[in-house]
């Protein structure tokens, strides 16, 4: 933009001249030397403690913990726990013992983190619901009663 684009120019400065008499500008001084250290037995003010040593340099970086063992079967044996638990019936009586057995591991080998104790409560209900759920399907009736009501919704 130009200063004629809004209809008006600035006003004329005239040059600033140093004054009469003075030397001119020859730069900036040099910086001061800074502050001589304290005497070896200065003593903090009253009231505070005095401060502790400095430590070695800058912080380490973060290291990564040390791996658990058994937390990866705690992982797989809660999943297939969660599986069972939700696919209650045959699914559930392949998998439970399977996630109960991986969430044992895991306990056996030390870790003893909740996804462990999830699997084996999981695992314990979904392979306990399961076992009664085929026992009612297979051992009394429950088979015809199911397709009945298959036959009802589909027909």
């Amino acid at each position: 933009m130009n200063d004629n684009d809004y209809g008006f120019s600035p006003p004329a400065v005239p040059p600033v001249q140093p004054p009469q008499g003075s030397p001119p500008p020859q730069g900036y001084a040099p910086p001061p030397q800074g502050y001589a250290p304290p005497p070896q037995g200065y003593a903090p003010p009253p009231g505070y403690p005095p401060q502790p040593p400095m430590g070695p340099g800058y912080p380490q970086p973060y290291q990564q913990g040390y791996p658990q063992p058994g937390k990866g079967l705690a992982v797989w044996g809660f999943i297939l726990a969660l599986i069972s638990f939700l696919c209650c019936g045959l699914p559930g009586l392949f998998l439970a013992p399977v996630g109960l057995g991986l969430s044992l591991g895991a306990r056996s080998k030390g870790f003893k983190g909740g996804l462990a104790t999830a699997g084996l409560i999981l695992a314990g209900i979904a392979l306990a619901v399961s076992i009664f759920y085929c026992i009612w399907l297979y051992g009394f009736g429950g088979q015809e009663m199911v397709n009945e009501m298959m036959q009802d919704i589909f027909s």
